[in-house]
């Protein structure tokens, strides 16, 4: 579809803190310390962190990317 203007690409997002995840360190304590440990950047992402990439996908500055996975995984995947 891309030569109608439609293009899809996929946001991959790592851990990202979320009232369900903060739900579920509730029920394991040192979930968020193991997730933020072993994190390349030493946290997990904020929502905002997700919409960012998201909002540039859907700019004219990404106008031909399409088709692509996109890590936003605070650099899980080039590990």
């Amino acid at each position: 579809y891309g030569n109608a203007g439609i293009r899809v690409n996929a946001l991959c997002p790592g851990w990202v803190d979320t009232p369900i995840l903060q739900q579920a360190a509730t029920a394991a304590p040192t979930l968020l310390d193991t997730i933020n440990s072993t994190s390349p950047v030493g946290r997990m992402a904020q929502p905002e962190e997700m919409g960012g990439t998201v909002v540039w996908l859907l700019s004219d500055a990404a106008a031909y990317v399409n088709g692509a996975p996109i890590p936003v995984d605070g650099g899980w995947t080039a590990q």
